[in-house]
């Protein structure tokens, strides 16, 4: 699945949604953009890990959980919270971003 994803337009759409959603309007957008950007990072190595190119399954609940342990680890409660809202706007927006390009494999 992964290979067939512009990262950056999926990155780009999950951002522009974001900054439009009155849940997100207290976020400074450096920081929106900054922790969208490494949760991308992350969710794909998890797809990695997870195999899903090769007919692995991608579990939402265990990308959410690998992503928030690389983004959260040595951060403070107060962050990690922050990151924790955005990872799942991000997981949100960026399923949503699959859906509206059938990317999305629902097998």
């Amino acid at each position: 699945m992964n290979e067939t994803i512009d990262k950056k337009a999926a990155l780009e759409y999950v951002i522009s949604v974001m900054k439009k959603c009155e849940e997100y309007k207290g976020i400074e957008e450096a920081d929106i953009s900054r922790i969208a950007a490494q949760a991308i990072e992350a969710d794909f190595a998890y797809m990695d890990k997870a195999n899903v190119n090769d007919g692995g399954v991608y579990d939402e609940d265990d990308a959410y959980d690998y992503i928030m342990e690389i983004l959260t680890k040595g951060k403070d409660d107060e962050t990690s919270a922050l990151i924790s809202l955005i990872v799942d706007g991000y997981l949100e927006y960026f399923d949503e971003y699959l859906e509206k390009n059938d990317l999305i494999d629902w097998e």
